[in-house]
């Protein structure tokens, strides 16, 4: 894998070697100095150019970067007119291990730069484009205490969805069960958590995109905690793991309500686990009959 100095360079090189490309901004994790960055972290890169059209009609043009293992174009994928001067972005995965998340971005249509709020470090500006600026701080990922109305909507969700579970695992389709147990429960699970870590720490988290820093946040008995949510492909297991989650999101439920003062069906919740657990017993009871 290439090393993050000899990457950058190239990025700059071509930069500088092509009177066209008027200036690079680096963003993302490898721009955020709060953010976790390894040899595995994308380089998320902008290049602001003349007549985007010349770039985009150019397929060629890309294989510079290096030997790709694959590309996606999500632009194309949403329809991409080639005609438009719309920003363009290429996503390479290298066979070397190393990836480069390319968007280039027309001068006379630099909207996309303008509203973004993500952090960014402009490494050249050759015209001296004012709408490039650098963004030490983002809030694109702090943690926002709930209000009454937020925190009733991710408990009221979660227990409503726990009934779907259930319903999925009674009729042996494990598909259907795992989808709202991974697709809807868990992100109601970290979205309660990552307000208890702020009511904790006493200050504004960022714990990344998809909740990646949450374990920075927790201690070791708390992390295993939070692991043992985590159902593997048997209906026994997820069943267990589904009263594991829901302990467990009761739990931090009731500190954040008590934290914040807000309003929290307490017995509705022990009512709905007392529930679940009845209905695993008949279930496993029906079988062995």
């Amino acid at each position: 894998m290439r090393d993050a100095s000899s990457i950058l360079d190239m990025i700059m090189k071509i930069a500088l070697d092509d009177e066209n490309i008027l200036a690079v901004c680096l963003n993302g994790s490898r721009a955020d100095k709060m953010a976790f960055c390894d040899k595995y972290s994308d380089f998320d890169i902008i290049y602001v150019v003349r007549d985007i059209r010349n770039y985009t009609t150019n397929k060629s043009w890309f294989a510079q970067f290096g030997d790709i293992l694959i590309c996606q174009n999500p632009d194309i994928l949403d329809g991409y007119d080639f005609t438009t001067n719309e920003k363009f972005t290429t996503l390479m995965q290298f066979k070397d291990g190393s990836r480069i998340d390319l968007t280039l971005v027309d001068e006379l249509n630099l909207k996309h730069i303008e509203k973004s709020d993500e952090p960014q470090l402009v490494l050249l500006n050759k015209k001296n484009i004012p709408e490039l600026k650098n963004i030490f701080s983002s809030d694109s990922y702090l943690v926002h205490l709930p209000s009454q109305d937020e925190f009733f909507h991710c408990t009221n969700e979660f227990w409503w969805l726990t009934l779907y579970v259930a319903k999925g695992l009674c009729r042996d389709e494990i598909t259907y069960a795992k989808k709202y147990f991974e697709g809807y429960l868990r992100d109601l699970l970290l979205e309660m958590l990552s307000w208890k870590i702020t009511l904790v720490y006493h200050e504004k988290i960022t714990l990344g995109k998809h909740y990646r820093y949450i374990k920075r946040y927790l201690s070791d008995k708390q992390y295993q905690r939070f692991l043992d949510t985590f159902a593997d492909n048997t209906i026994e297991d997820i069943w267990n793991k589904l009263l594991n989650i829901c302990e467990y999101f009761h739990e931090i439920a009731s500190f954040v309500s008590l934290s914040l003062m807000l309003k929290y069906d307490k017995n509705e919740a022990l009512d709905i686990i007392r529930y679940l657990k009845e209905l695993k017993t008949k279930v496993y009871q029906s079988q062995k009959d």
